[in-house]
């Protein structure tokens, strides 16, 4: 327990026995864990939520949150400017228009805290700074938006329109339109010719319609999936854990691995008996992500066996490797052991 009360005084600035702070924070991370799932299950939930926190609760106290009651107000998406004053630093601040560039920079601007010229960062147990946690302050919405809302009518009428929200559109190919576009950047890009029709994109109405969560009826899983789809259940292996040092963001793990070892199935063929089996046959590699492919050829560091025709009939027929062609094959082989040993385990 001494570890995890230190982590919570260090990381949040309170102690494991402050049970109001801590349900608080789990609570707000469970309502996190919700909103991202309505968010790629039903759409956004949310749009003022945010997680108030650095950092997460332990695994071992998430627990606490559990009687959270979940109420999410819809609320209003950001406009573009509100959008760019909520994320830019004032050094970015002329991309934004000139009417707003005095609440980033005056020192009696009512949101000049939102815009430090420095920040601690937190390593966290990173080495990369650019994976370090960065202590800087949230933006409170209502704040930002009361600060910006007297240097609206300062805004010129092109700034109104970029600032307002639009509509979806949507672009069809149609052969028979024929127009030139300039380019918008001449030094790097030639105009070009375009055949498109653009419209305005209307979602479906919705209206009598009922969210079905889970698969749909008929929906193919595990050993059904298409090529692509990647599932564990096509072939056979074994699992274990293992400090292995896989490289993961260009840093050997540090922690155990899951390491899986797939059967062999094919132990009592010889090579030439798997090329019969399958030189010129459509297989499915890349597990198990089963990517559709065709053996054009098999081969050993010694010889080359591939099928060939011979009138209506089909044979593999077997050649020798030329010394080029066994510097290859050792070479690849070479690369392929050294990816899944240190990349893919």
């Amino acid at each position: 327990m001494n570890w995890k009360n230190q982590y919570y005084k260090d990381k949040v600035h309170f102690s494991i026995d402050d049970e109001d702070k801590l349900r608080d924070m789990t609570e707000n991370y469970l309502e996190g864990l919700q909103w991202v799932l309505y968010y790629y299950y039903r759409g956004i939930a949310s749009w003022p939520w945010y997680y108030r926190y650095h950092y997460a609760p332990r695994i071992s106290d998430v627990a606490k949150g559990l009687n959270v009651k979940i109420n999410f107000e819809l609320g209003k998406p950001f406009r573009p400017f509100e959008q760019l004053m909520g994320v830019l630093p004032a050094r970015s601040r002329a991309l934004i228009p000139p009417c707003y560039r005095e609440l980033m920079v005056d020192p009696k601007s009512p949101i000049i805290d939102f815009y430090p010229s420095d920040c601690d960062i937190d390593m966290n147990g990173k080495t990369a700074p650019w994976e370090a946690v960065v202590l800087l302050s949230f933006v409170d919405q209502k704040r930002l938006i009361e600060a910006m809302a007297p240097y609206e009518s300062k805004l010129t009428p092109e700034e109104k329109k970029r600032n307002s929200f639009g509509k979806d559109l949507i672009f069809h190919y149609n052969p028979q339109v024929k127009k030139m576009i300039s380019s918008p950047i001449p030094t790097a890009f030639s105009d070009f010719e375009s055949h498109t029709i653009e419209d305005v994109f209307e979602l479906p109405k919705t209206e009598g319609v009922t969210f079905r969560g889970g698969l749909c009826e008929g929906a193919k899983v595990g050993k059904e999936l298409l090529a692509g789809f990647p599932t564990l259940k096509t072939l056979p292996f074994k699992a274990h854990m293992e400090y292995a040092a896989l490289v993961v963001f260009q840093q050997p793990a540090r922690s155990t691995s899951l390491i899986l070892t797939i059967r062999n199935m094919y132990a009592g063929l010889t090579v030439e008996q798997f090329a019969k089996e399958y030189a010129g046959e459509l297989v499915y590699v890349n597990w198990p992500f089963l990517q559709e492919a065709k053996v054009m050829y098999v081969t050993d560091n010694l010889m080359k066996y591939e099928r060939t025709k011979f009138g209506n009939t089909t044979k593999v027929v077997s050649s020798p490797l030329e010394n080029f062609e066994i510097d290859e094959f050792n070479k690849k082989r070479k690369e392929i052991y050294k990816r899944m040993l240190i990349k893919e385990g």
